[in-house]
């Protein structure tokens, strides 16, 4: 690195003004969204490129906050968004691959178009990672991690602050007024956004899930369940945080809530009626 800096610092303005005028016609610019594309000599990134490739489907994770939907073969790649817009690309039309070592992956197309993959938003992720490492040629890839970047560990990476090591794992969310609602909470998540999820969902179930018949049978199943989830956290390691992204707040212990007076007291009203006399 040291050598790099000092190469950087030899350089003449003149050298760094022919090095910039060279490799402008094949620049890629990056402008955010709210920015009008007004800079000359640029064409804007067409928002459908190629044909969706047909072969392996990989599906967004529930909760990830998109409905985009991949497919990949030996022949190549496609993403359809909900719009039925597709960016497209066969293998050898990558021009760059870009990666990161927390599992993050970016394949470019000629025209700029551009697939964008963080493993935590697709279930099922693995083969797709893997027909990526095989069939982008070796050229095309460039390593995008800061340099003294910590490794991260080999496998799923949590979804809300994409640190390691991760699970997958679903909170039973059980509601009930009169009727009932079996609502589910999905998603991969690290021991600390885990536990703040459970307590998150927990404290909902102790006050919501009581209020009907079959939520009085339902609710301590979807407790004891959560509960176990909560456990599968706990063995987990103390997750590295090198994204920069804050997790989630864990917040009070759900066995000190005023939702655990609920139970409490209908445990002490099924003593009293039934307690012999």
């Amino acid at each position: 690195m040291a050598e790099l800096d000092a190469e950087a610092d030899a350089l003449t303005p003149g050298e760094i003004a022919a090095a910039f005028k060279a490799s402008l016609p094949t620049s890629y610019l990056s402008l955010p969204r709210e920015i009008p594309m007004t800079v000359e000599g640029f064409t804007p990134v067409p928002a459908s490129s190629g044909a969706r490739i047909k072969g392996a489907r990989v599906d967004p994770m529930p909760g990830s906050g998109h409905s985009d939907v991949i497919d990949f073969s030996a022949e190549g790649i496609s993403l359809m968004q909900p719009n039925r817009t597709v960016i497209g690309m066969r293998w050898p039309e990558v021009a760059v691959a870009l990666w990161w070592s927390d599992g993050r992956r970016t394949l470019i197309g000629p025209d700029g178009s551009g697939i964008n993959i963080i493993p935590a938003k697709w279930r099922s992720v693995e083969s797709l990672l893997a027909a990526i490492r095989q069939w982008v040629p070796a050229d095309r890839w460039i390593p995008m991690d800061e340099p003294g970047t910590l490794p991260r560990q080999e496998g799923p990476i949590c979804a809300i602050c994409e640190s390691t090591p991760a699970i997958e794992v679903t909170l039973q969310d059980t509601r009930s007024l009169l009727m009932i609602w079996f609502k589910r909470v999905h998603g991969v998540l690290c021991r600390d956004c885990g536990i703040a999820k459970f307590r998150e969902v927990q404290r909902r179930v102790l006050v919501r899930g009581w209020w009907s018949i079959p939520g009085l049978l339902a609710t301590p199943i979807a407790l004891l369940y959560n509960t176990v989830v909560y456990f599968r956290f706990k063995r987990l390691a103390v997750p590295i945080h090198s994204s920069g992204i804050t997790p989630l707040p864990k917040g009070r212990t759900v066995w000190l809530d005023p939702g655990m007076l609920i139970p409490a007291g209908l445990a002490l009203a099924l003593i009293w009626i039934f307690w012999p006399r």
